[in-house]
C-alpha cells in the first residue's frame, strides 16, 4: 500500500504528489523563461527609444496593441479619455 499524504483539503499518494511536483517544476521553468523574455523586451525599448526618441511608455504600448492586434479598440478607449477629460477639466486655458 502507497503512502498517502492527508490534511483536511489534500488526499495524495506518492504517484499523485511526484506528478504535482513535475507540473510545478515545469511551471517554475517557463515562469523563468518569462522573466528572461521581459528583459529582452526592455532592452528592445531601450535600443527603440535611443533610435527614434519615442517614449519607452509609447513604444510599450506601441508593442502591446500590436501583439493583441487591438488597434481600433485602443485607439477608441484613447479618444473616450480625451473626450471625458476634456470634458471635465478646462483645457482651454
Amino acid at each position: 500500500m502507497t503512502e498517502v499524504i492527508d490534511s483536511e483539503f489534500l488526499h495524495l499518494n506518492e504517484d499523485q504528489r511526484k506528478k504535482v511536483r513535475d507540473a510545478l517544476e515545469e511551471a517554475a521553468g517557463l515562469m523563468q523563461i518569462i522573466k528572461d523574455k521581459r528583459g529582452q523586451i526592455k532592452d528592445i525599448i531601450d535600443y527603440a527609444h535611443d533610435e527614434s526618441g519615442i517614449t519607452k511608455k509609447t513604444l510599450r504600448q506601441t508593442a502591446t496593441v500590436r501583439h493583441k492586434n487591438n488597434y481600433l479598440e485602443a485607439a477608441a478607449a484613447a479618444s473616450e479619455l480625451e473626450l471625458v477629460y476634456e470634458t471635465l477639466y478646462d483645457t482651454n486655458v
